[in-house]
């Protein structure tokens, strides 16, 4: 799961939504406020279920042929994509209305992010959340992954990932659904452990 569905799956406390962003990257600053630590944890725990689920193999799987040893962080970046398909299914608000409070989130806690986060291509105007809706938001999410792999594992072809993932989208809709519903029925139980 990438970052959309991070912060979608975060969205009830602000600081969740920055802690589920930043999870993954280092060096993070030390004392953080305890919501955006709960939000790291959440974005852990969330990724444990993903390992764990069929479904999330499945889509996996599907993207092998193409993406090899990078299929999990290929289905991360296509899941958000899918769930922007199905956004109306998970959210009562609007994408645009959704991401726009995301980078609100982010601009709050801005002194706190990760220097990565704080680079021109994360500011609102670009709106890189809701840019995973097309082939080239796709494209550039992937390029972005290319750009921090080292040279010793090469990283796909990402055109030959995003037309087998085109080929494939519809058929990955329904474990995609079944996968982020076992997500949802997952959360309260996390949630009240954070």
């Amino acid at each position: 799961m990438n970052y959309l569905a991070h912060a979608l799956l975060a969205q009830e406390r602000d600081g969740w939504v920055v802690g589920s962003l930043i999870a993954d990257f280092r060096p993070r600053p030390k004392d953080l406020p305890i919501e955006i630590l709960q939000g790291i944890v959440l974005h852990q725990k969330i990724d444990g279920i993903a390992e764990r689920s069929s479904h999330f193999h499945e889509i996996r799987a599907a993207l092998r042929p193409a993406a090899g040893l990078y299929a999990g962080v290929v289905a991360d970046i296509c899941c958000d994509n899918l769930l922007i398909d199905q956004w109306q299914r998970y959210s009562q608000l609007p994408l645009e209305k959704f991401t726009a409070h995301v980078y609100t989130c982010l601009h709050a806690s801005k002194d706190l992010l990760p220097v990565y986060w704080r680079r021109s291509d994360h500011e609102p105007h670009e709106d890189w959340l809701a840019s995973y809706q097309t082939r080239e938001g796709l494209e550039r999410a992937m390029l972005r992954v290319r750009a921090k792999v080292s040279s010793t594992r090469r990283f796909p072809k990402i055109d030959e990932v995003l037309n087998l993932y085109v080929q494939k989208q519809k058929s990955l809709s329904l474990p995609f659904i079944k996968f982020f519903d076992e997500l949802f029925e997952s959360l309260p139980g996390i949630k009240e452990t954070l």
